[in-house]
């Protein structure tokens, strides 16, 4: 399991895909879909909390899955420190070395 501060998380997110937290791509750890911030935003008020923490499928059938990260299971494999507690995230969909790295 890796774990970021936030900060360390959120430059990630500038670096790879700029400043705004919609364009931001994030991939789901059980069936993979990659959701951003702007298909979330059309479904959920709360998308800024949810997009790297549920899976768009939760929303609308036949995309993705119904997958979230504050269930029983712990198949995620980040956690991002924030405000002194630990919060399970997605992986940003464009980081495959990283990704490998962390398995």
């Amino acid at each position: 399991m890796q774990k970021m501060d936030y900060k360390e998380w959120h430059d990630l997110g500038v670096k790879l895909y700029g400043p705004n937290m919609k364009d931001w791509r994030f991939k789901c750890v059980r069936c993979g879909h990659v959701q951003t911030g702007h298909d979330l935003a059309k479904v959920a008020e709360d998308w800024e909390t949810v997009v790297f923490f549920s899976c768009l499928g939760r929303w609308i059938k036949g995309v993705g899955c119904d997958w979230t990260l504050g269930g029983f299971f712990t198949i995620h494999k980040r956690e991002v420190i924030s405000e002194g507690r630990s919060v399970p995230v997605f992986l940003f969909a464009d980081e495959p070395i990283l990704q490998e790295a962390i398995k």
